[in-house]
C-alpha cells in the first residue's frame, strides 16, 4: 500500500483527499434532494453572503445594508462579501455554493496538512497520511465558513514555506494560493489567533536562526496584506462594537 502510494504519490496525493472528501459529504453531491435538511449555518450566513454580493453588484461600494431591518453597515458580517464563494452565489444556487464549499473545506484541509507535513517537516509519508485522514474527520463537523482558516491554515504554512523555498522557482502559484485564502477567510475568526500561531511555528520551528530574520520579513509583509484586504470589514466591525447588544456574562440569578 505505502510502496503504491509513494511510487505514484504526485498523482494520486490530491486525488485521495478529493475522494476523501466527497465520501465525507457525500450527501452534498444529492444537492437539492439531501435527505436531511440544510442547517442554519446555511439557512442565515449563506443567505447573507449571497445578498451582500448581490448588493454590491447592484449598487457598488454602498454605506449602508438595504436589507437589514436593523439599520447595520454594509460590510457589518463576519465574511467579505468579496469571498470568492459570494461571487459563486450569482453563478450557482446556494445549495451548489454551500455543497461545493463543504467538499473544498475538507480536501484542504487534509491535503494541505499532507503536504505541510511530508514536504516541509519530512514526516514519514504513512504518519502524513494517518495524520491528516484524523484532521479531515475532525473538520468535516467545522462547516461554518468562518473557520475556514483553521481548516486551512496548514496549507497556508505549506505556501508560506514555498514562497522562501530557494529550490522553488514558481512561486507566484503559492502566492495566489495564499490571497485566495486570505479573501475568502473572516477576518475576525483569523487575524489575531492565527497570527500569533504563525509567529510561533516561525520562532520553534525555522533554523537555523540566520533564516529567522527572512521568515519574519515575509510574515509581516504577508499579514499587512491581510491586514489591508480585511480593512473595510475591520474599522466596521469596530466602529459598531459600541452599539453591540450582546453580554458576555450569564446572570446567576437565571440558572
Amino acid at each position: 500500500m505505502c510502496a503504491w502510494l509513494k511510487d505514484g504519490y504526485y498523482y494520486h496525493s490530491s486525488r485521495i483527499y478529493l475522494l476523501l472528501a466527497c465520501f465525507l459529504n457525500i450527501d452534498s453531491l444529492l444537492g437539492p434532494y439531501r435527505p436531511i435538511r440544510f442547517n442554519d449555518n446555511f439557512e442565515e450566513k449563506w443567505v447573507i453572503i449571497k445578498t451582500s454580493f448581490a448588493d454590491f453588484l447592484a449598487s457598488g461600494l454602498i454605506a449602508w445594508n438595504p436589507t437589514s431591518i436593523t439599520g447595520n453597515h454594509a460590510l457589518l458580517f463576519t465574511v467579505s462579501p468579496f469571498n470568492p464563494f459570494a461571487l459563486l452565489t450569482q453563478i450557482l444556487p446556494t445549495w451548489g455554493v454551500y455543497s461545493i464549499w463543504l467538499i473544498v473545506h475538507c480536501f484542504i484541509g487534509g491535503y494541505g496538512l499532507h503536504l505541510y507535513l511530508f514536504r516541509t517537516l519530512k514526516v514519514s509519508l504513512l504518519g502524513s497520511y494517518i495524520a491528516s485522514f484524523f484532521f479531515v474527520i475532525f473538520l468535516f463537523n467545522l462547516f461554518y465558513i468562518e473557520y475556514l482558516f483553521l481548516c486551512a491554515f496548514p496549507l497556508f504554512l505549506y505556501c508560506f514555506q514555498q514562497c522562501l523555498s530557494p529550490e522553488n522557482k514558481n512561486k507566484l502559484k503559492y502566492i495566489i494560493i495564499i490571497l485566495f485564502l486570505f479573501i475568502s477567510s473572516s477576518a475576525p475568526y483569523t487575524i489575531i489567533p492565527f497570527l500569533v500561531f504563525h509567529f510561533i511555528f516561525i520562532i520553534c520551528l525555522v533554523r537555523p536562526w540566520e533564516k529567522i530574520r527572512n521568515y519574519l520579513l515575509l510574515f509581516f509583509l504577508i499579514w499587512f496584506s491581510y491586514g489591508l484586504i480585511h480593512a473595510p470589514t475591520i474599522y466596521a466591525l469596530l466602529s459598531e462594537l459600541p452599539f453591540s447588544n450582546r453580554l458576555d456574562f450569564s446572570d446567576s440569578s437565571l440558572l
